[in-house]
């Protein structure tokens, strides 16, 4: 998984910034971010940086990115990091900075991490106790107690799934929600803000109706695949699940939570691309390691250079 995470960060370099593959050089922020990013030479003709962020678990990789203004965008402020550090509520502002993108990748079937019994509703609320640390006692409080499925078809979790694993779906839910949230601020799991970040109304999209070979659908056609995605945008008014901080709204950040397989949630959290953007809700293909990045790796490809 962390060749592939690799090689599809030289990919997204590769063909975003047009430049041989042999040129790519994957730096990391200084602390404490220590996020991965690209810091084109001197020498590069482009006008513009690029911002992506990649996520891997139980086998599978992903990797989300766009283009940003500035060549260097890991030199750019970043009030939104600022102010969650300072124990301050962020302001909700017409500018909120270069791009940042967060992505997570949650398995909701892994044997090892889940609870080793669920049975019963407070042999549930006895795992659940267990992430203190990461969850505030409202959104503990509604994985627990509120309804596992919704009004909808597109948000409900499957009217043939049990309530124990709808709950702990919901539960991974919640997990890939707020990892997003955090990799797009440049923190990690020990951020002293966790359980002031608060997400509601969280209903994960259903798996996708065709049954999918393996024990993570591997096997599958890739459009068997994908499931549905629910999205969400704080600009102002919320729509779909709702995430605070402080109990105030989280300004200007887009939200997807989408199905791949019968057992993966993938969530992606962004902010400073504009809602027309192409890349403001992520439209996700999968790739070829032999067709799609081996041709690249090997310089033998038709992308094309910047000269």
């Amino acid at each position: 998984m962390a060749l592939a995470s690799t090689l599809l960060k030289y990919l997204f370099v590769h063909r975003t910034a047009q430049i041989p593959w042999s040129h790519v050089a994957i730096s990391c922020w200084p602390a404490p971010h220590k996020r991965p990013y690209w810091s084109p030479p001197p020498s590069w003709p482009g006008t513009f940086g690029l911002e992506f962020n990649v996520s891997h678990q139980a086998g599978l990789t992903a990797l989300v990115g766009c283009k940003a203004p500035e060549k260097d965008s890991s030199a750019q402020p970043d009030a939104l990091f600022d102010a969650l550090r300072n124990g301050t509520t962020p302001a909700m502002s017409p500018s909120v900075g270069p791009p940042r993108l967060g992505v997570d990748i949650a398995c909701t079937s892994e044997s090892h991490r889940g609870p080793k019994q669920m049975t019963t509703s407070a042999e549930f609320a006895k795992w659940l106790n267990m992430f203190t640390e990461m969850f505030s006692a409202r959104e503990r409080h509604d994985m627990q107690h509120a309804p596992a499925a919704g009004s909808d078809n597109r948000a409900s979790p499957t009217t043939t799934m049990d309530e124990s694993l709808a709950k702990l779906r919901r539960f991974y839910a919640y997990w890939s929600l707020k990892e997003a949230y955090i990799k797009m601020v440049g923190e990690g799991l020990l951020a002293p803000w966790l359980r002031e970040l608060e997400f509601s109304s969280v209903i994960p999209p259903p798996p996708p109706s065709v049954p999918t070979a393996g024990a993570y659908g591997y096997n599958s056609s890739p459009e068997d695949l994908w499931g549905p995605t629910n999205y969400s945008a704080t600009t102002g008014e919320s729509s779909g699940f709702k995430i605070s901080i402080r109990q105030q709204p989280v300004p200007e950040v887009s939200m997807t939570l989408t199905a791949y397989g019968s057992n993966f949630l993938i969530a992606t959290e962004t902010r400073g691309i504009p809602s027309s953007a192409a890349c403001s809700e992520p439209q996700w293909g999968r790739l070829d390691i032999q067709q799609d990045i081996r041709p690249c790796a090997e310089g033998r490809c038709d992308c094309p250079l910047l000269r």
